[in-house]
């Protein structure tokens, strides 16, 4: 199913019999919306996303009320002339609209600060993770928080960096083992799944600039590549293309906060 939005992934993760190879026998296509707006769904997928806007709206607002109530206790005066409530402490150039950008904020900071104090944890709870996930994942926290619901990084932060270089170095033995070889060496069923991954990648979201960088797809390549000969019951079908996309999406804008080329 295409969805829109990045609520949509990020609810499928948090299904209590979640697994990867679930969602890739089921064929699921994962798409994140705000990099891919251009992308047609039918008619069905419409009324999900709608269904989860209204969800997210509905809780948005909910949470604006809550820090409106927690919000300055300064006092306020009416404006006789215009009905509007303004701040004493002010010129009066400040109004209900500022209000509620100030209350945002404060909702969105509060919400930064959870997400900080439980991924900066020594253990971190995967259940108070998920309880914040379902109302969205700030984009600066969801590549890592979308490893630890995935089982790929422990609870425990002490053993992430070692965990992260196995994990990278067993891919790297796999590329290296599966991938850069050459063709005479691959069985005929190799030859056709790796003559099938190189016909979709250039396939895969091909108006967005990032998938068409050749190094993205190289490595879209060896990923889908590597998955099917690592899962030959399920192998590579079409559609395992697009389930990629959003992790790395993800995963390169986790590493471009890191080096500082986004904020």
């Amino acid at each position: 199913v295409h969805v829109g939005c990045t609520t949509a992934v990020e609810k499928i993760l948090l299904l209590p019999d979640f697994t990867f190879e679930m969602m890739v026998n089921k064929t699921a296509l994962i798409i994140i919306g705000d990099d891919f707006e251009s992308h047609l769904v039918n008619v069905a997928e419409k009324h999900l996303i709608r269904y989860l806007q209204q969800q997210q709206q509905q809780q948005n607002s909910n949470d604006t009320t809550e820090a409106s109530d927690t919000s300055s206790s300064a006092p306020y005066r009416r404006n006789n002339s215009t009905g509007s409530m303004k701040n004493n402490d002010n010129d009066g150039n400040s109004n209900t609209s500022g209000m509620k950008q100030s209350s945002s904020s404060m909702t969105s900071n509060y919400k930064d600060r959870q997400f900080e104090s439980c991924l900066e944890s020594p253990v971190i709870s995967i259940t108070e993770l998920r309880s914040l996930c379902w109302n969205g994942i700030p984009r600066w926290h969801r590549a890592r928080a979308w490893k630890l619901l995935l089982g790929y990084l422990p609870s425990n932060a002490s053993r992430h960096s070692l965990i992260l270089q196995r994990k990278r170095s067993d891919y790297a033995a796999a590329v290296a083992q599966h991938y850069e070889i050459h063709d005479d060496i691959r069985t005929p069923q190799e030859q056709e799944t790796l003559r099938q991954v190189l016909v979709d990648v250039p396939r895969t979201a091909p108006e967005v600039g990032l998938f068409r960088q050749q190094r993205v797809r190289l490595a879209l390549s060896r990923l889908l590549y590597i998955w099917a000969c690592r899962h030959p019951a399920s192998s590579y079908v079409q559609g395992i293309n697009d389930l990629a996309t959003p992790f790395i999406v993800a995963f390169v804008r986790e590493q471009l906060y890191r080096i500082g080329v986004i904020h």
